[in-house]
């Protein structure tokens, strides 16, 4: 069976971390991710706030719960290629055509 976890950021957005954390918990959940170290989603934006790691492993314990997965050091999530890859396409045209 499938083991389904909740995205904190999303789903519960209007909450502090203790609170979402605890919404996971008593909503029957496992495992729950968040997306940045150091940023909170409002709902809206990414806010500049970071995550407290001892806290998250104090809920994590006591709840039963695993942090599945977050972004660790990429401001917008990955989403963007980086600068030098960024091409229009001519060096692959090129060597498809050979």
């Amino acid at each position: 069976m499938a083991k389904i976890g909740a995205c904190i950021e999303i789903f519960f957005a209007d909450l502090e971390y203790r609170k979402r954390i605890e919404k996971v918990a008593a909503l029957g959940f496992k495992s729950y991710e968040f997306w940045f170290r150091d940023k909170r989603f409002d709902g809206k934006k990414l806010i500049d706030e970071p995550k407290d790691f001892e806290m998250i492993k104090e809920l994590n314990e006591r709840y039963g719960l695993v942090t599945t997965d977050f972004v660790f050091n990429h401001p917008d999530g990955g989403s963007s290629p980086p600068s030098s890859t960024k091409k229009t396409g001519t060096r692959s045209s090129t060597a498809s055509r050979r």
